[in-house]
């Protein structure tokens, strides 16, 4: 197995990443079929570098695999960064300030009955009477708007203090790695697969390995002698 065609596998998967990654950077979008295309970069560079054989195809497939996986989780960083950054972008001062002060009204609330009526006061639903609020919305207050009223109450923080609560709400501990492993779905999978499956199809179709080549030719040079 010749080490040109390795290095050319793995030549073909970091370009192949990069595309993936830039397009999510540039555009914040990212598809699967681009798995597909990192195999297909993968198995050229290995056979435009020499990469034969059996054993040659087997290591370019796993260069394809692995190529693939880091190139989803290098869109995710991107992904998750540019949401980021249009979330707390829209996080200005006036938002800050109306925060507190709906920090402070709810600190001021005796019991769970009473949030149908904050959430209508302060504008958290678009029911006019308390009512009108739904069961699944009050559960989506509670669970994604009181941990933050509370935080907010408790620390007071300024607009930065703020963005950084917000953020750490939204997307907690959620890293490109474990966004990737949550993220995995069927089509993912195919065209995974389908990604594999070229990266070793173009090693194999390119012919056998140099020393089944060699072993061919002098065969052929010894039959010819004969």
């Amino acid at each position: 197995m010749k080490v040109s065609g390795l290095l050319g596998a793995v030549i073909g998967g970091v370009l192949g990443m990069a595309a993936w990654a830039a397009l999510a950077a540039l555009a914040h979008y990212e598809t699967g079929i681009l798995a597909w295309a990192i195999g297909g970069a993968v198995g050229f560079g290995a056979v435009l570098l020499g990469g034969r054989g059996t054993a040659m195809a087997m290591a370019a497939g796993i260069i394809a695999l692995a190529s693939i996986f880091a190139g989803k989780v290098a869109a995710n960083h991107f992904l998750i960064t540019h949401e980021s950054s249009k979330l707390l972008a829209g996080i200005t001062s006036d938002v800050h300030e109306e925060a507190l002060a709906d920090a402070e009204a709810f600190s001021r609330l005796v019991s769970g009955d009473e949030h149908r009526a904050f959430m209508v006061a302060r504008g958290f639903t678009a029911a006019q009477d308390p009512a009108q609020v739904t069961r699944a919305e009050l559960e989506e207050f509670r669970s994604l708007n009181v941990p933050i009223l509370e935080k907010v109450h408790a620390e007071s923080p300024d607009l930065e203090g703020y963005r950084r609560i917000v953020a750490g709400h939204a997307f907690g501990d959620l890293s490109p790695f474990q966004l990737a492993l949550e993220d995995l779905n069927f089509i993912d999978v195919i065209f995974a697969l389908l990604g594999i499956g070229t990266a070793y199809g173009l090693v194999m179709k390119a012919g056998p390995a140099a020393e089944k080549e060699d072993e061919a030719a002098g065969a052929e040079q010894a039959y010819t002698g004969a």
